[in-house]
């Protein structure tokens, strides 16, 4: 519900939201060293990712991350999904 109320708050706004999960998992596989894949350089590119990662976002590697996202201004996206007018979303 949460990200939902930051993505209806942006819009409303005017504002355009932009989920970027990869480097929030890619960083979590990194830092709990889970393998995701047989190539070992990708484990090696994934700890790159959440050091770059958490250098951008001024966050330590134990600080946790369940989202993250781009918001800012752009032209309507052209999408294929459905959905309510934001009038209809909205609950005051």
């Amino acid at each position: 519900m949460a990200v939902q109320r930051i993505w209806l708050t942006a819009t409303h706004q005017g504002l355009h939201l932009q989920p970027q999960m990869t480097p929030v998992i890619f960083r979590w596989y990194a830092r709990a060293g889970r393998r995701f894949s047989t190539a070992p350089q990708m484990g090696e590119q994934a700890l790159e990712v959440a050091a770059n990662f958490e250098r951008i976002v001024h966050a330590t590697p134990s600080d946790d991350f369940g989202f993250f996202a781009r918001v800012g201004v752009s032209q309507l996206p052209h999408s294929r999904s459905i959905r309510l007018d934001l009038s209809g979303l909205m609950k005051t």
